[in-house]
């Protein structure tokens, strides 16, 4: 997702980008309305910055006193993201495509031919639900999951019997502040 992201921000006229990289310090220039960035390498200014941090670490940085920064800093919502992983036993009927399930909320295919997907991806109250449960008992997590990929099995089948789809193995991806809205 994230280099699909720098590739789309590549692609533009004028957008160069630093990534991984330590920010010293900034400044705001409101006169000529740009960022002065200091990193190790040197300093760099722009016009826009984007940060990938979290909520508790931008509200910690040094901004501008200005109504409008404050109004756009405590407009930011922390919100939690959960990612199940899966490798399932047998090929899937499944769209090649992204997929909106009843609870389990996204369902994204990653690898098709080696039968990996994203099995759920979803965000906020659904997100820290997967988590506990995932936390609470990884197997009955798991056999969960299988219950509801199978009865989309049966669905993309047109209601045909289907063997259960079983999965090889589960893996659980949680951040408290994935997402900032």
């Amino acid at each position: 997702l994230v280099e699909r992201m720098v590739k789309t921000l590549e692609e533009r006229p004028g957008v160069k980008l630093v990534l991984r990289s330590a920010l010293n310090r900034w400044e705001w220039d409101a006169e000529r309305r740009v960022f002065h960035l200091h990193f190790p390498s040197g300093q760099r200014d722009c016009t826009r910055l984007f940060l990938a941090v979290p909520k508790k670490a931008l509200m910690e940085m040094t901004w501008p006193k200005t109504a409008a920064v404050e109004d756009a800093l405590n407009s930011v919502l922390a919100v939690s993201l959960h990612r199940l992983y899966g490798q399932m036993y047998k090929d899937s009927l499944y769209p090649a495509a992204r997929t909106t399930l009843a609870g389990i909320r996204q369902y994204i295919p990653v690898n098709p031919a080696k039968r990996i997907a994203m099995i759920s991806y979803c965000d906020t109250d659904a997100a820290d639900a997967w988590k506990r449960q995932y936390d609470a008992d990884p197997a009955a997590c798991k056999t969960v999951l299988e219950t509801a990929l199978t009865a989309m099995e049966m669905h993309c089948a047109g209601s045909a019997a289907q063997p259960p789809v079983k999965l090889r193995w589960l893996r659980s991806y949680y951040w408290p502040e994935g997402v900032h809205v």
